[in-house]
């Protein structure tokens, strides 16, 4: 078998249509698929795309190629979202003092959090998390030796952007590609300072927390003495967001101390162009530089006190005071009149009228006289006919042609003339008639 035969027959017991053919124009033989990686197969046949099953079918078949035993048993559904495949054999849990170094290298698992369990925190050791990824920053995860991007956009359709192989190249390519895309109010993404994506923050560590100074000067919708932070005291971290010209709120993230907090939301601010309406606590410098005290407010001149003037005026004299007038005499009030009336009967309703009684004489029918008999009208006498006989020798002749002499008799015989009337016929009429139809004919 050659090498193209046998590459078609392992992409068709491994690979359905159309992605077969996508592979089929790949490679050139089957050693192209068993010297390749993952990030490679990621940017020709962009595996992450298939459905869940398809792509753990062939991941399996691919890696059974290469050789990769270890890997033959991992279950590889949905790579976008939770990262790479990790085999099996690795996945398994450490005993003795590399259990708390291999929970903080696995990026799938967190620390338990108080505040998040449903069980009042009685739970310890690590809890699995939706959707772990492999990287620093937001919005990248790890394919093999390269750094993927992809972003979900508002219906939930996941999209690509590329794989790079520097992760911080990848982290700007994200903000680039949710910046582009329109969606910073519904996506956060990597914090820059001075060209270079800032990682995200670790997982929460409550003894790393600590809250605002009480003795700090708190103004009216922030506990922050830089412009920007505020404190949430639900997760006991520090967060920041700003308005953009949209009016739209974009949130930057959450940070464990407070000045973090400003200098992202400064960078925010320059990123986003809003300088002129944003106020920020970051000098020219780059120092950061306390919000102002608000002063009191100044008592208007005419609510000063009369000991706080500069010329007081002086003393009046005191004049007698007028004796109190006497109380006018209370008024009496007059009785009361109680006026009680008889209840009057209610009134009945009128009676209604009696009913009339209607009635309908008929008079009875009048006897017609009777119909004094009419005559009969005499029928019309009937109208002179024409023998046969003598129309046929009218119309032929002793000579003629016999065939329009028959004509001629029955021509005759449908005339407008009237029948004769019907007589009974006697022997002698009959013995006429025969003579005369042999004559005839």
């Amino acid at each position: 078998m050659d090498a193209a035969a046998e590459l078609d027959a392992w992409l068709q017991k491994h690979v359905a249509e159309p992605r077969r053919t996508l592979a089929r124009e790949a490679a050139s033989n089957l050693s192209d698929f068993a010297t390749c990686e993952e990030a490679d197969l990621e940017d020709v046949l962009q595996i992450s795309t298939w459905p869940p099953l398809a792509r753990s079918r062939f991941l399996r078949a691919w890696r059974k190629l290469k050789g990769d035993e270890a890997g033959v048993t991992t279950v590889a559904t949905q790579t976008d979202i939770v990262g790479p495949v990790v085999p099996v054999a690795a996945a398994a849990e450490p005993t003795g003092s590399s259990s708390a170094a291999a929970a903080a290298d696995d990026d799938d698992f967190e620390a338990s959090s108080d505040d998040d369990d449903s069980d009042g925190g009685a739970r310890n050791g690590p809890k699995r998390r939706r959707g772990g990824a492999t990287s620093r920053f937001v919005g990248v995860s790890k394919q093999r030796n390269k750094w993927a991007v992809r972003y979900a956009d508002r219906q939930g359709n996941r999209h690509t952007v590329g794989t790079y192989d520097d992760e911080e190249t990848a982290a700007l390519k994200f903000n680039e590609a949710i910046i582009a895309a329109k969606l910073t109010d519904i996506r956060a993404i990597n914090p820059v300072v001075d060209g270079r994506p800032q990682p995200k923050q670790l997982p929460r560590d409550k003894s790393a927390a600590r809250p605002p100074d009480p003795q700090r000067v708190k103004t009216t919708g922030s506990s922050s003495q830089y412009y920007g932070p505020y404190w949430d005291s639900r997760r006991r971290r520090w967060q920041a967001k700003l308005s953009d010209a949209a009016e739209k709120t974009v949130w930057t993230g959450t940070y464990n101390d407070e000045e973090t907090a400003a200098r992202e939301y400064h960078a925010a601010v320059h990123r986003f162009g809003l300088q002129a309406i944003r106020k920020t606590s970051v000098d020219a410098s780059g120092a950061l530089v306390p919000k102002p005290k608000l002063s009191p407010k100044k008592s208007p001149p005419h609510l000063k006190p009369a000991a706080a003037s500069s010329s007081p005026l002086p003393p009046k004299a005191k004049s007698p005071a007028p004796a109190p007038a006497p109380a006018p005499p209370a008024p009496v009030p007059p009785p009361r009149v109680v006026v009680t009336r008889k209840p009057m009967p209610a009134a009945r309703p009128p009676a209604p009228p009696p009913k009339q009684k209607f009635v309908v004489r008929v008079p009875p029918p009048k006897a017609s006289p009777a119909a004094a008999p009419q005559p009969k009208k005499p029928s019309p006498p009937p109208r002179p006919r024409t023998p046969p006989l003598e129309a046929f020798r009218k119309h032929a002749g002793p000579d003629g042609d016999r065939k329009a002499a028959v004509a001629a008799f029955f021509a005759a015989q449908r005339s407008d003339e009237a029948p004769p009337p019907k007589k009974r016929r006697t022997d002698d009429d009959a013995i006429g008639d025969g003579e005369v139809l042999s004559e005839m004919f």
